[in-house]
């Protein structure tokens, strides 16, 4: 009788120190969050005045191409691009764990992929491509957070059309089945090589430096459709072939 106690002793003192121990690694955390949150949010207003002063310079009667013209225009450009960033490591540290149940609420997929594809975040990027949206007949229907789940599809969206040569075709999808429902964004893109696919929802990884440079992107979009759909208990997935394109499917589970 003695040992089965000894050993429920040794068990519990154990569980109780581990949890002592992963106290101060919960606090660190929780402090980089608040840290991620405070920075960005400290660095949007300097940013915005940054922006709205090259901006009010470039309407001043200045020719084009003249070096004036063209450093206001690299700043407006250069203060765009982080402002980006900011904005999204913002939404990375506030959205971090599981949704607010406030802001669940019952969401028509059919009119949210609809209202995605039109937008003109999208149609920004997509000018010189076919952009093709095809939903099922009947009405589809899940319990999520519309504002999240349209960011996370325009995050695949755009990043589909950055990745895809001028003439090139991009898909939105929605499949529903009994037990889950997929949305799928596939593309004739460029692809991505077998070494990157393991690391490609990874915060602020480039598998093409060059050309992601040259889109102006901070390589936070993926990390954060990932982050929005685990936080709807689903599943991004991807699938890709260089030369070929590639497809992105989100999995969410119904009810």
């Amino acid at each position: 009788m003695a040992v089965p106690l000894t050993l429920g002793v040794i068990s519990l003192t154990g569980w109780v120190l581990s949890g002592v121990a992963m106290q101060p690694i919960r606090n660190a955390y929780a402090q980089l969050q608040r840290f991620a949150a405070d920075a960005s949010h400290e660095l949007r207003a300097p940013l915005a005045i940054i922006l709205s002063n090259a901006q009010v310079g470039l309407i001043s009667p200045v020719d084009a191409g003249k070096p004036k013209h063209i450093r206001l225009e690299k700043i407006a450009e250069t203060a765009k691009s982080m402002s980006s960033l900011v904005t999204d490591l913002l939404f990375l540290a506030r959205q971090a764990g599981r949704l607010d149940s406030n802001s669940i609420q019952s969401v028509n997929l059919n009119d949210l992929l609809k209202e995605t594809i039109a937008s003109p975040a999208v149609q920004s990027t997509a000018h010189h491509l076919t952009l093709h949206l095809e939903l099922p007949d009947e009405r589809t229907l899940i319990q999520g957070n519309p504002d999240l789940l349209r960011q996370a599809i325009t995050n695949l969206l755009t990043n589909a059309c950055k990745y895809t040569l001028a003439q090139g075709v991009v898909w939105l999808r929605l499949i529903s089945h009994y037990h889950c429902i997929l949305i799928q964004v596939e593309d004739t893109g460029i692809g991505i090589p077998e070494l990157a696919l393991p690391h490609i929802f990874e915060r602020f990884y480039r598998f093409d430096e060059e050309r992601t440079q040259e889109k102006g992107s901070s390589g936070l979009g993926l990390a954060i459709a990932q982050q929005i759909v685990e936080a709807h208990s689903g599943r991004l997935t991807v699938i890709s072939q260089v030369g070929k394109g590639s497809l992105f499917q989100i999995e969410l589970p119904l009810g």
